[in-house]
């Protein structure tokens, strides 16, 4: 649809972040403290991802509950089939060009062993801090995300107004807050640094991402007027951040969703060229397919010696690499994802979509 061009938009901004920040990661690069910061930030993009998700995903369930008649096994079918063949695929290819030896993230002890596939199989590997990201690079958000689709049509059924949705993130940070004060201080693995990032990928600290999702559909798809805020909900929600901000913990990502949700509400009011085009709307189209190849396409330009132009001795030089991986990075990984978005991911959901029409009856 034309009106949601935004958010295909957004999509590829946030896989672009991704490429960004993965990209000066990559080489010998040295690079200026505020320079690493904003590359640093592409990170985000994986926020951004969750925000326009959660919001989609509510703008389909509360069409679709009026429409079909079994909408929660459709819901689940849908997400299967949208999700789970590229990302088998992803994991057959990360096994082959990494192998089975232990990596940071199984905390260079364990080899990536027959039970984190099977975790990665059904999208529980997020749960286990030696499997939430040692198998398929990036796989921990594919994790998050699965989980996180099992409590939407829960949540649907009982978020109704942008009241309750400002509820439900006060109660996400309540329960993040509860969650951070059991886990941070009581690692259960040896391995802080690895104990930690599980804690950051874990769906407790990124529901509060999602649940601003849910308010991103209630400023936009809801006619407005149709719903008074409760200020009283918003009091609740911000001594609830409060409480997170002075206990220290990382709220970070919580923050930039909330900028995620301001620019997705700016965005549907008036487009912006710069950030709403052909490219950014194709990428945003190819954005899961970017999402998992462009490790791959990283891998084999340090296979070919193209990480680095010039010797990263300087400054100049490594903005000048950077540069010069990213020209070569995006086309690669948008023409790699553009076969296995028309090859496998639009096939695929339309075997989805016949098995939906099959349960409905219609087929």
């Amino acid at each position: 649809m034309k009106k949601l061009r935004y958010i295909d938009a957004l999509r590829g901004l946030a896989v672009l972040g991704v490429l960004v920040v993965h990209c000066s990661k990559a080489g010998k690069s040295v690079y200026p403290f505020m320079v690493e910061n904003v590359l640093n930030f592409g990170a985000m993009g994986v926020q951004l991802f969750f925000v326009i998700s959660a919001c989609t995903l509510f703008l389909s369930a509360h069409k679709r509950s009026k429409e079909e008649l079994h909408p929660k096994t459709n819901f689940f079918i849908r997400r299967f089939f949208r999700i789970a063949p590229l990302y088998y695929l992803a994991i057959i290819y990360y096994l082959w060009q990494n192998g089975t030896a232990p990596n940071y993230w199984t905390g260079y002890e364990k080899e990536v062993s027959g039970w984190m596939v099977g975790a990665n199989f059904f999208f529980l590997h997020g749960l286990n801090p030696y499997s939430v990201n040692s198998l398929v690079p990036g796989g921990w958000s594919i994790s998050a995300e699965m989980l996180f689709y099992c409590l939407v049509p829960l949540l649907a059924a009982r978020i109704r107004d942008l009241n309750a949705a400002i509820l439900f993130l006060a109660g996400c940070l309540v329960f993040k807050t509860g969650f951070d004060l059991l886990l941070t201080t009581k690692p259960l693995i040896a391995n802080v640094d690895l104990w930690n990032s599980f804690l950051y990928f874990s769906l407790p600290s990124q529901l509060p991402v999602f649940a601003l999702g849910f308010i991103l559909y209630f400023l936009v798809f809801v006619p407005e007027g149709t719903v008074a805020i409760n200020r009283k909900y918003l009091l609740v929600l911000a001594i609830a951040l409060m409480i997170q901000l002075s206990m220290g913990y990382n709220v970070q990502h919580i923050v930039f969703a909330a900028m995620a949700v301001l620019l997705g509400y700016a965005l549907s009011v008036a487009d912006s060229r710069i950030l709403v085009n052909r490219l950014t709307v194709y990428m945003g189209k190819l954005s899961f397919s970017m999402y998992l190849i462009h490790f791959a396409v990283l891998y084999f330009m340090e296979k070919f010696g193209w990480l680095e132009v010039l010797p990263p001795v300087s400054v100049k030089n490594s903005l000048v690499n950077f540069v010069f991986r990213m020209s070569l990075l995006l086309p690669l990984s948008m023409i790699g994802s553009s076969i296995t978005y028309y090859g496998i991911e639009l096939p695929t959901q339309r075997a989805g979509k016949w098995l939906i029409r099959k349960i409905e009856g219609k087929a």
